[in-house]
């Protein structure tokens, strides 16, 4: 919730990201649970809230937090190793892209 803190987001995905991370503990978030955290919430928050909190939660450490499987999580890590130049080198990235 500390990172969470400094997202920059509308009010309705700030309290739909702070609903995903409640839930997280050290599972995986899937659409099945997307339901339930709509369900369980106080106040109504919409699945594309949901989407969009999901994706800035994503964006948070440590990288692949919020993945929704173990693929997405290590396509999550990767990007996040090609972000940092200095973490990635002797990785064999195409730094000639954006």
């Amino acid at each position: 919730m500390g990172q969470w803190a400094f997202v920059e987001c509308s009010p309705a995905v700030r309290r739909a990201g702070e609903e995903i991370i409640k839930y997280i503990r050290s599972r995986r978030i899937s659409s099945d649970r997307f339901r339930t955290v709509q369900k369980d919430s106080k106040n109504p928050i919409s699945l594309p809230d949901l989407q969009e909190a999901l994706q800035w939660v994503q964006t948070l450490e440590p990288s692949g937090v919020g993945a929704r499987n173990l693929q997405e999580c290590l396509v999550i890590q990767l990007e996040a190793l090609k972000q940092d130049r200095e973490s990635s080198e002797g990785h064999d990235f195409d730094w000639s892209g954006p």
